[in-house]
């Protein structure tokens, strides 16, 4: 157990050395990398506060703590109260960050550095509205926040971003979908390109999936929740762990 610790912390260090931080994912019990907890370690090396975000896909949780990582990097200092735009210049990504009193998960970074200062990156749902908005469309519990929210960023205003027109105003409009959909799997996975396309997936599309063409109203025929999606901007995606399950709305730039 401890040469297997100590190989781990090994193989931790050399990620550190290399990159100038590590990202760490806890999986949730339920939701596995659908929605995780992750944390970045070694910016502590650099004096500066580690970072936390959760409730976000392990893949896009991965990109986003090393988009700021990097930015520390270069000699950025990141601050709680702050908002900030994660993205590229031309896919805006807004996160806020918070002081995190509850960062439990990051053991690990008490046993390289000691006891330190860790920030949570708070991000928005498809609108650009962040948890504590009027008309957050997430359900509350998606998103844990690990800290009390500056009087500052709570007065921040609803970003204006107009929805896709109402999936009865496009009732004959054509997407991408799977044969499995077809044949009865339900939708799990919706998304709105940048272009304008949809995508209407099952849970087990893969790359190699052969992409099917139909009518976007013969899919909310057979599974009305679907509709409850179809006004995501374009540029972001909703996904659900089941057909009964709430849909969660990713932030813009997620598509």
């Amino acid at each position: 157990m401890k040469r297997r610790k100590k190989r781990e912390l090994d193989e931790l260090r050399a990620v550190i050395d290399r990159y100038g931080h590590a990202v760490r994912c806890v999986l949730d019990d339920d939701e596995g990398e659908a929605q995780v907890v992750a944390y970045t370690v070694g910016l502590s090396a650099r004096e500066h506060p580690e970072l936390i975000c959760t409730g976000l896909p392990s893949s896009s949780a991965i990109w986003l703590l090393n988009q700021l990582g990097n930015r520390v990097h270069t000699g950025e200092v990141l601050r709680a109260g702050s908002l900030l735009d994660a993205g590229e210049a031309d896919d805006p990504h807004p996160v806020v960050l918070i002081d995190a009193d509850d960062d439990h998960e990051l053991g690990v970074v008490e046993t390289l550095y000691g006891d330190r200062p860790t920030l949570q990156v708070v991000w928005t749902d498809s609108t650009g509205r962040f948890p504590w908005h009027p008309g957050y469309a997430n359900p509350p519990d998606v998103q844990d926040l690990r800290g009390e929210v500056p009087v500052p960023l709570l007065a921040l205003p609803c970003p204006q971003v107009p929805p896709s027109p109402a999936a009865a105003d496009r009732e004959h409009d054509l997407v991408f979908s799977t044969q499995a959909v077809l044949d009865g799997a339900a939708v799990t996975k919706v998304w709105h390109e940048a272009d304008g396309e949809w995508q209407l997936l099952d849970d087990d599309v893969t790359d190699d999936s052969v992409p099917v063409l139909v009518h976007r109203e013969h899919l909310v025929e057979a599974d009305h929740t679907v509709a409850d999606v179809l006004d995501i901007p374009a540029g972001s995606c909703a996904t659900r762990d089941s057909p009964t399950a709430p849909w969660v709305r990713w932030p813009l730039g997620s598509a």
